[in-house]
């Protein structure tokens, strides 16, 4: 009986240190799982991930390769191209009712803004994390039907969300398959999900792509109406011109 207790003492430290190396070697598997799962029900598009690498110790990391595909219909490769991410968190949090995450930066994302008729991609996927958001907590919107999963009950809060040095490709069938690049001016939303109650994962995203879905219309909105001037102004010289050499 002592020789088991002592075997029993011996190997719960053992176990323990066992699974904490387990978790710690599968937490970046975990997190690129989650979020290829995840991603897809919300976005009802292909989401990828390349690599995901966070510390349990410090709470740093890193995403790499973050894919986000367009929503049928739509022609261009991808909404977002995201090539590297940083992530601190509170580590203590993963075992908590909530997850706190500091700080997440995005570096020079590439989002592709097609239209198609009235709408745009970007407004679709917005439109399809609302429909998600709305039908986990029970409820029923207008617009597409999105049949998935729920986030689950676990609530997550960002204290920092940040994008730097963005671009965006405007794509429109009046560009002849060109694309129009412009900077994407830089963004740093503060406290999501900070209140009292919380918010799922599904209202935190759907918050943060609700707001870079407005700054990404006011950046397109703003160069339209710079590329329709500039337009407008050629054309007026070329009439100008057209008048001083054939008097009409």
């Amino acid at each position: 009986m002592k020789k088991f207790i002592k075997v029993l003492f011996i190997a719960i430290p053992v176990l323990i240190i066992a699974a904490f190396v387990a978790l710690y070697l599968s937490f970046g598997w975990i997190t690129k799982k989650a979020v290829e799962t995840l991603g897809p029900d919300m976005t009802q598009t292909e989401v990828k991930l390349e690599e995901s690498n966070i510390s349990l110790l410090s709470g740093k990391g890193v995403l790499r390769g973050v894919f986000v595909g367009n929503p049928e219909g739509f022609k261009t490769e991808s909404a977002f191209k995201l090539k590297e991410v940083k992530i601190v968190m509170q580590v203590p949090s993963i075992i908590s009712d909530r997850i706190i995450i500091d700080e997440i930066v995005v570096r020079a994302p590439e989002i592709t803004y097609e239209m198609m008729g009235s709408t745009n991609n970007i407004k679709t996927i917005l439109g399809n994390i609302k429909s998600f958001t709305a039908q986990s907590r029970g409820k029923t919107i207008k617009g597409p039907k999105v049949e998935s999963k729920t986030d689950g009950g676990k609530k997550l809060q960002i204290n920092n969300f940040i994008v730097k040095n963005g671009r965006v490709n405007m794509s429109m069938d009046m560009l002849n398959g060109k694309k129009l690049s412009m900077t994407l001016p830089d963004i740093h939303l503060k406290n999501i999900g900070a209140g009292k109650e919380g918010k799922t994962a599904s209202e935190v995203f759907e918050e943060i792509f609700r707001s870079v879905n407005e700054d990404i219309s006011n950046t397109v909105s703003g160069s339209t109406n710079t590329f329709k001037q500039r337009a407008t102004k050629t054309m007026d010289t070329l009439k100008d011109k057209f008048k001083k050499l054939f008097g009409k």
